[in-house]
């Protein structure tokens, strides 16, 4: 519909930013009373995201369906629930995405693995060579009243 300029990005990156910046101004924060928590930008991602389940079974996806997915909910080894996004898809859609890891990590709401935030996940199948590297985001789940998942970080 040609409504948002193309150098404010990618459609979803664009509304959430749009989003986040309408919440700050309802709030009554602006950025010069005080800084805004970069996780604050990550519900209203989890809001929008359609995450595939892959808890019961593995989906059959190629690499690029893997990297352009809005998400995935895994259970890890720890029987701890994750959301799983690859850097491609989490960096269009977060344009703080380096504040928001920064975040995720000091908080140890994210899987690292030798320091790095991007960790091997079994999306494909259970083979090791079925891994992908993704953020593996902690969660957890809950439900609105009208029986619809709402994903919020395990804190």
């Amino acid at each position: 519909w040609k409504l948002i300029p193309k150098e404010w990005g990618a459609f979803k990156k664009a509304t959430l930013n749009a989003y986040r910046i309408a919440m700050e101004s309802i709030e009554g924060k602006s950025k010069s009373a005080r800084p805004v928590d970069p996780l604050h930008s990550l519900t209203p991602y989890f809001a929008v995201a359609k995450p595939v389940d892959i808890r019961g079974s593995k989906a059959a996806l190629s690499r690029s369906q893997i990297a352009s997915a809005p998400g995935f909910l895994h259970k890890n080894k720890d029987g701890q629930l994750e959301f799983l996004v690859s850097s491609k898809a989490f960096k269009q859609a977060l344009a703080d995405h380096k504040s928001v890891l920064a975040a995720l990590k000091s908080r140890k709401l994210i899987a690292t693995e030798h320091g790095k935030c991007s960790v091997y996940r079994p999306i494909r199948g259970s083979g090791k060579k079925d891994r992908d590297r993704v953020y593996a985001i902690l969660v957890k789940e809950n439900g609105d009243q009208a029986g619809n998942l709402v994903l919020s970080l395990a804190r």
